[in-house]
Parts: C-alpha cells; structure tokens; sequence
C-alpha cells in the first residue's frame, strides 16, 4: 500500500479549498514551507499532488513522465476543446502520438515554416502600425489583445490570405479563456455538476462552442474551396489520416494546433532579432521602453 504525501488539515466536502487564496502561487508556497517539498491537496473532492522543489519536479518531469504526461481533465476543454482531443491537452497516448506526428510534420517542417513567413511579416506590420496610431493619438496600447491579435491574424492567413475574422475569433477566444478560469462544481466538486446547467456556466461554454464551430466551418470551407495547394494541405491533414468523423477532426486536430504552429514558427532565432530590430527601428526605443513598464498607459 503506498504511502501519500503529507497534507494540511482539511476540512469536510471543501478539502483544502479556504487555504488556496486569490494568489494561488503565494498561498501554495506558504503551506509548501510548513508541509513540504511535496504534498497532497484536496481541492474540493479533487486531489492534487503539489510539487515545489527541482529535485522533485525532476523525478516527476523527467524519470516519471509517462504517468504525469497527461493534463486533468476539465469541463470548459471536454465542451470547447471538442472532447479535449488536440494536442495541448489530449490524454497521452496512441492518439496523442499520432497527433503530434501529424502535427510536427505537416505544421513544423523547415519548408512549412519557411511558407508562414510572409504571413508572420504581415501580421508585424499590423502591430507597428497600431502602435504608431495609438502614438498619434496618445492613446493607449493594449498589449495583449495587441498580440492576441497578431496571433490570431497568423492562423487566419494560413487558412485564407483574406481572412476577415479576427476580431471575433479574439471575442471568442477571451471569452472561452475567461470561462476556463472561472469557478464550476464539476471541475471540484463532480457530483454537484448539476449546479453547472442551474447557474448556467454549461450554456455559456455550448454557445461558445457553437459560436466557434460556425466559424472553424466557414474557414474551412473557404479553404477547400479557394485556397491555394499549400493551405488545403493544412485542413486535409485529418482527412487523409485522422480517421473517424473527418469534419470533426479537421477542427480537433488543425484548428486547435494551427495557431501553436504558427507561433512556434515565430520562435526562430534569426528571425525573430530581425523582427525586433524592425520594432526598434520604426516605433523608437523609448516608446517601447514605456510600454514595458506600463502596458496600458497612454503612448505619448
């Protein structure tokens, strides 16, 4: 019988959720000081081993990868994540494997990403120029819808080289992020998951869901239909070998991991110096300085 690691007093039903603060990293640290490098918590009726040390992490990450491999399972991914069967957070496995396969070789290839690159410059002009708008006008910047949408452009372009949506695909991503971070019974409390569709959190996730469908539809057949050989050969990674319901597993395995694709491109090295050079050189390092220090203040 194997022994669990050691764990703070807890309390019936809740577990240890009243000593997990609004700062989880802080409260989590406090009572790793007082418990340990390793312990046990339940959140709600879910436990969870919590590790905060390099030699434990170590032997979790690296000698015990394959028990650990897969991400828990959660209510927002199972609805928006189609089941949870993209490559971020599908269980590890045959599956996984072949995703990922498909996914490094179709999406990651030197010449694929070679083929993103104008894709990637355009999406750096959209940037620059909101930037030097927002400096006219002493407006202020901010970054992460900034980037959210230069992420978002990149997938589109790959797909159609006149996609339109990328307001609404920004929408419905913060929208679908906001719901996996908010508080559902499921999630903590399984058997109470009834309450989820009484407090409606269960329709908010479905309308999303539809919402994004509708769209990962259209892009798609915008791209059969009218897309050049190199950007067909992104949605007919599935079907020619996904198997299954071959609509939905263009969605599950390109949706999902085209916009990882993308931005794993803009990673290289070389380019990416270029790229900063490019953003010194047109908005000036000062402005750039300031928008470090205080991402939402006004650019003057």
């Amino acid at each position: 019988m194997y022994k669990l690691p050691p764990s703070p007093p807890k309390l019936p039903f809740i577990g240890n959720l009243h000593q997990v603060g609004s700062l989880t990293l802080h409260s989590l640290r406090a009572l790793s000081m007082k418990h340990g490098p390793l312990m046990l918590l339940h959140i709600g009726q879910i436990r969870t081993f919590v590790v905060s040390s390099a030699e434990m992490a170590q032997e979790i990450l690296k000698k015990q990868d394959d028990i650990f491999a897969s991400r828990p399972s959660v209510k927002a991914d199972n609805i928006l994540g189609y089941g949870a069967l993209n490559v971020s957070f599908s269980p590890y496995g045959e599956y996984w494997k072949r995703a990922k396969k498909l996914y490094i070789a179709h999406l990651l290839g030197p010449a694929k990403v070679r083929s993103f690159k104008q894709a990637r410059e355009d999406q750096v002009r959209f940037v620059l120029e909101k930037i030097r708008q927002a400096q006219k006008m002493s407006k202020s910047v901010d970054l992460t819808e900034l980037f959210n949408l230069f992420a978002i452009g990149i997938l589109g372009r790959l797909l159609s080289k006149n996609f339109s949506e990328k307001h609404l695909m920004l929408e419905l991503t913060n929208q679908g992020a906001a719901l996996y971070f908010e508080f559902n019974f499921e999630d903590y409390f399984p058997p109470l998951r009834f309450l989820d569709t009484f407090l409606q959190y269960e329709s908010k996730l479905t309308s999303i869901s539809k919402r994004c469908n509708d769209l990962f539809e259209k892009m798609i057949s915008d791209c059969q239909n009218g897309a050049q050989d190199d950007k067909k050969a992104v949605v007919e990674i599935s079907g020619r070998e996904g198997g299954g319901n071959e609509r939905t597993e263009m969605k599950i395995e390109v949706m999902a991991n085209a916009i990882d694709g993308a931005l794993e491109g803009d990673e290289e090295e070389e380019e990416m110096e270029e790229l900063a050079s490019q953003v010194v050189d047109e908005i000036g390092i000062d402005i750039i300085c300031e928008l470090v220090k205080a991402p939402t203040a006004a650019v003057n």
